[in-house]
């Protein structure tokens, strides 16, 4: 298929695309006669000691290069965001979709649902495999976009078609798995846990044939669903308590103790939420293996306070008034290493915004509102 190519947005100093004159606004168009339509195109055709490059210039005149260089060496091109602008759109509309349970009147890219595969690669954005058709499963493995990042939900086929609300049953996510799998990719997997749907039973289950791709599957991180108070018309969720959150940690734990023994692994492992919402200990920072999934939430607490312990701890004192705002999830944390790093004098006060915008069950940092920071 042919390509408009990849508009050039800037060039790195001192590289092969600078030396060659290549400039922002225009637009790479081939390599190696393959037509380049995004970042992967780009990166994986740059591999090799000679490359044939065509580019069309603000003028219009088409130049065409041929290139020498170290086989690993990139033309040092920065693009216009050809992914995250324009991402592929989930077709499925989850139960617990974040998206779904937004206000009118945000901005526009907070709208966006996206399911793609190069952000999965990218970015690390968690994908259902839904949404791929077979050439996307080809250049996936062409390419060896490995790992990818994948919301499985249950194993479960029923389950998670209620999940994902599908109305078709033409989707097997272990088979797609295993065929990814077979040709060398490596997949970190995901559980959004919903009370009474997915876990108990169905989350042993899904551990259970999971587990067994180790080490094709990587890990597997278990979050707490995401409600808010916009849920009209939506299915009939709820939020993990302290009660139902201690049960699904004893079933992590039993399996982390099963795995650890089998495999030398913990495999699967609890985002923090469910730490804070079961008033338990921050696990040290071994149990996390190296936090393969930390942007999913899982050890941020405990990567924070190893960070911080970096720096000796003595009593300081501040002068001047401080006030410091965090969420409720992470008050209990920020006060501890607050309590330890100063002198606590009536100077620095430590506020608990309520995310009362979402409706009070989101109670992470990273979704405070200005106006909840304002009002309290």
């Amino acid at each position: 298929m042919e390509s408009n190519g990849l508009r050039i947005r800037g060039i790195e100093d001192g590289s092969i695309a600078q030396k060659l004159d290549i400039k922002a606004g225009d637009v790479l168009l081939s390599i190696n006669n393959v037509f380049i339509n995004d970042i992967i195109d780009y990166l994986y055709n740059c591999a090799g000691n000679m490359i044939f490059v065509t580019v069309k210039k603000q003028s219009g005149e088409i130049h065409r290069y041929k290139i020498h260089k170290k086989y690993d060496k990139t033309l040092g091109i920065l693009f216009e965001d050809t992914i995250a602008d324009c991402p592929r759109r989930c077709q499925n509309r989850c139960a617990f979709c974040f998206v779904d349970q937004m206000p009118q009147g945000l901005r526009k890219s907070l709208y966006i649902k996206d399911d793609d595969y190069r952000l999965s690669f990218l970015d690390g954005n968690f994908i259902t495999l839904t949404n791929l058709n077979q050439d996307d499963l080809d250049r996936i493995i062409k390419y060896r976009l490995s790992p990818l990042y994948v919301s499985v939900h249950a194993t479960d086929k029923e389950i998670r078609n209620y999940l994902l609300g599908r109305n078709k049953n033409d989707h097997d996510v272990i088979e797609i798995l295993r065929h990814l799998i077979k040709n060398n990719i490596k997949i970190h997997s995901q559980i959004v846990l919903c009370p009474g749907i997915n876990d108990g039973n169905v989350l042993e289950k899904t551990l259970d044939d999971l587990s067994k791709f180790y080490p094709d599957i990587l890990s597997c991180a278990v979050v707490p669903v995401g409600l808010t108070k916009f849920r009209d018309r939506l299915a009939n969720l709820h939020s993990y308590n302290q009660k139902s959150s201690d049960e699904v940690l004893s079933i992590v734990s039993r399996w982390n103790q099963k795995l650890k023994d089998a495999i030398g692994t913990n495999f699967v492992f609890p985002s923090d939420e469910f730490l804070v919402i079961s008033n338990r200990d921050i696990p040290e920072s071994d149990y996390y293996e190296g936090y393969p999934q930390l942007e999913n939430g899982v050890g941020m607490f405990r990567k924070f306070i190893d960070e911080v312990h970096l720096v000796k701890p003595e009593k300081l004192s501040i002068r001047k008034k401080i006030c410091i705002i965090t969420s409720e999830a992470a008050y209990k944390t920020i006060y501890m290493l607050l309590n330890e790093y100063f002198d606590i004098n009536g100077n620095i006060v430590l506020k608990a915004v309520k995310n009362n915008f979402w409706g009070g069950n989101v109670n992470v940092a990273g979704l405070i509102t200005a106006t909840d920071i304002m009002e309290q």
